[in-house]
């Protein structure tokens, strides 16, 4: 469930106020993976960072993490991260902690402070310029999640966030053009937008995301990646796999050839020769 109440949202009146899974039954889970090889474990919720917040009135996250480290998982990754709960603290985590990968999924949502006052999102423009600063300043991958077109967005938010898109050079960043969902608050505002606006929009700011992440594949060549490997592209004939800075069925992937046998499930060092349109390419390193 969820407690933020955004008005595009209808997962609250679907799924519930916020619940947390007791800390025990999580363990016992993340054992049951660990003993069985898994080398990656991703907590994913509609808002990882309000884990606990429902015990005691504190987030118990870092707690959380803590014990799972404990376990023989390689990777530890966190999915999702609302903004407003990002702080030095959970930065500093993140950036230090051997185990976890350097990588925050964070959905802004938008930049404009007027926009994202009506989304009822607890952020501003000041605030997520920061936000994004302090997670990039900790050598940390961000990818986050853009609503484009919502009620009443003027040409000049629609600008504003094309412009920080362009600047804040996001890792990786989802665009969706804004879909009315039944019944609520935003369904029933004034100033929508037409479906060729919204659709406009969104593809423009997918077009300038496209270029950051090949711009990033381009700087990556010729360096040496851990790679996970999670089996064959058959149409490519290469093997696929992705870092901790890739979160598996999300970001771009790593192709890869290799002389030796390649398991599903196994690390390999991957030295990246160049990309196939967003996707990084490679051969394993001898």
């Amino acid at each position: 469930g969820c407690n933020n109440f955004c008005t595009y949202c209808a997962i609250p009146s679907i799924r519930g106020r916020y619940r947390s899974e007791k800390l025990s039954d999580l363990l016992a889970e993340a054992k049951k993976l660990s003993d069985d090889g898994v080398k990656e474990l991703i907590l994913v919720a509609q808002d990882v960072t309000r884990y606990g917040i429902d015990f005691d009135g504190k987030p118990h996250l870092i707690e959380l993490v803590r014990e799972l480290e404990k376990l023989d998982f390689e990777w530890i990754r966190l999915l999702y991260l609302e903004p407003e709960m990002v702080d030095d603290e959970l930065i500093d985590f993140v950036k230090n902690e051997p185990k976890v990968c350097k990588y925050m999924d964070v959905p802004l949502q938008h930049v404009d402070s007027g926009v994202l006052k009506r989304m009822n999102r607890h952020t501003t423009e000041k605030s997520t310029r920061e936000l994004v600063k302090k997670i990039k300043d900790a050598g940390i991958t961000m990818r986050t999640s853009f609503i484009s077109g919502f009620p009443g967005e003027s040409e000049e938010a629609h600008r504003l966030l094309a412009r920080f898109i362009e600047e804040a050079r996001i890792d990786f960043a989802g665009v969706f053009a804004y879909s009315r969902e039944e019944g609520t608050p935003a369904d029933r505002m004034r100033g929508h937008l037409s479906e060729e606006i919204k659709r406009a929009r969104a593809d423009e700011l997918r077009a300038i995301e496209t270029e950051i992440i090949e711009s990033n594949c381009d700087a990556r060549k010729g360096s040496v990646l851990t790679v996970l490997a999670d089996g064959i592209d058959y149409d490519r004939q290469c093997f696929v796999g992705h870092t901790a800075r890739q979160t598996p069925d999300v970001d771009n992937v790593v192709y890869f050839t290799s002389d030796e046998e390649v398991r599903a499930g196994e690390f390999y060092r991957v030295r990246v020769d160049g990309r196939d349109g967003i996707d990084l390419t490679g051969r394993t390193k001898q």
